[in-house]
């Protein structure tokens, strides 16, 4: 996009309380950053409200289990390791959250991506400690979260799977 001198500003904000006025947005994109939000529901109808009539919203991120329980589990793994995650709900939450803001959405795919463990911590600088106990959690989880998460040892190393999802709606 620069090489074609489209030039993009850029601010700062609170996502809660965004600083722009009504309908302002053709488009408005997060990635991988409602799982760090308090109070997602907020920032969600704060986007919706800046987006002109006809705007897309499009987001990527993680998303939890179904199961409240289990998904407790799987946010405590991401909390141990990321310190700034808040929560990951599941993708029917997620869909349903954007469309309680009036929004429709028009297409939600969902993958898994995998990791290998010691790049995944080393990412955010996580303790032996933490490691250990992360390992632990991994060969300890209940059977619906083996499948979700789909750990595998391969020499020594550990690897495993997080859902992610990409929702995109329009503001009618």
């Amino acid at each position: 996009l620069l090489d074609a001198g489209v030039i993009l500003p850029t601010t700062v904000c609170d996502a809660e309380a965004l600083p722009f006025p009504n309908e302002y947005f053709d488009v408005v994109s997060v990635a991988f950053g409602l799982r760090n939000m308090t109070h997602k529901d907020t920032a969600l109808r704060e986007m919706a409200r800046v987006l002109k009539v006809g705007g897309i919203l499009g987001f990527t991120d993680t998303f939890g289990i179904d199961d409240p329980e289990l998904n407790k589990i799987y946010n405590r793994y991401e909390q141990l390791r990321d310190p700034s995650h808040v929560w990951s709900h599941s993708m029917l939450e997620l869909v349903g959250t954007v469309q309680a803001t009036g929004l429709k959405v028009e297409c939600v795919q969902q993958f898994g991506k995998e990791f290998e463990f010691e790049d995944w911590t080393n990412r955010q600088k996580v303790s032996a400690e933490d490691k250990l106990t992360l390992l632990e959690m991994m060969r300890t989880v209940p059977e619906q979260l083996r499948e979700f998460f789909q750990p595998r040892w391969e020499d020594g190393t550990m690897y495993f799977t997080l859902r992610e999802v990409v929702i995109t709606a329009r503001k009618l």
